[in-house]
């Protein structure tokens, strides 16, 4: 799970009908919910964002279709997730939000790793009552991880000189333009240490693991029946049977 929101960069230039931008940069309320028989079927894909755009699926319209999911008359609920993660922003709430929202609405709710549930990703697994995935799916990464980028060195060898100009000591922290110092990685590992603490508690509210045995399980990546043997996967089954 990432510290930061993913960025997008300019890149090449193409000719592009005007209507067309409306299928790039629109921002779904909710997802499709495919119904089989007595369950309703949401498919997570894809990066992880706080809120949709073309980059990603949000947490916003996770969330939103899954209330909609559960005000149907679908006895049962299945997160069809294949994703790696995203960011920390809005992913605990949206999971509290959706739990709640199972529990109000007396859905029974089944999350299945097809074939990825990593990081935030697997945080939304934990909405479920029961966690499954094959024999080749792959759940965990249960951690929190940021990025601080030091270009000073580089721009020195080129003859560029940045001057960063800020009201306060910790104001510069993290920006590529200013020296990394012990004093901002300190800074910056607290904070994802902070996440990390609320990522390990959510895990250990829906799963049979204390917050302590999360944190030891140091963000590893699971396949198939070692994920059931740590505790983060009730069974390995595949998705026809799973459904049937």
């Amino acid at each position: 799970m990432k510290r930061h929101a993913y960025t997008a960069h300019a890149g090449t230039v193409h000719a592009m009908q005007p209507e067309a931008f409306g299928w790039l940069f629109d921002e779904p309320d909710e997802l499709a919910i495919e119904r089989r028989g007595p369950l309703a079927i949401i498919a997570i894909r894809g990066a992880l964002q706080q809120r949709s755009s073309w980059c990603g699926v949000g947490y916003d319209a996770i969330a939103a279709t899954f209330a909609a999911a559960c005000a149907t008359d679908a006895t049962a609920i299945v997160l069809d997730i294949d994703s790696c993660g995203g960011v920390v922003a809005g992913c605990f709430a949206a999971a509290r939000e959706m739990r709640a929202a199972a529990d109000a609405s007396g859905k029974y709710v089944v999350a299945y790793a097809r074939e990825n549930a990593c990081s935030a990703a697997y945080a939304l697994a934990t909405v479920a009552d029961s966690i499954a995935l094959p024999d080749t799916g792959t759940v965990g990464s249960v951690g929190v991880i940021g990025c601080v980028d030091d270009y000073t060195e580089a721009m020195a060898k080129e003859g560029v000189r940045v001057t960063v100009l800020t009201s306060g000591a910790r104001k510069a922290d993290g920006n590529p333009m200013v020296e990394t110092t012990p004093e901002a990685i300190a800074t910056l590992q607290a904070t994802v240490d902070t996440l990390a603490a609320s990522f390990f508690a959510l895990v250990a509210e829906r799963r049979p693991l204390s917050a302590d045995a999360v944190r030891d399980l140091e963000a590893g990546v699971f396949l198939g029946q070692a994920a059931v043997d740590v505790g983060l996967v009730d069974e390995v089954v595949a998705y026809t049977d799973l459904l049937a």
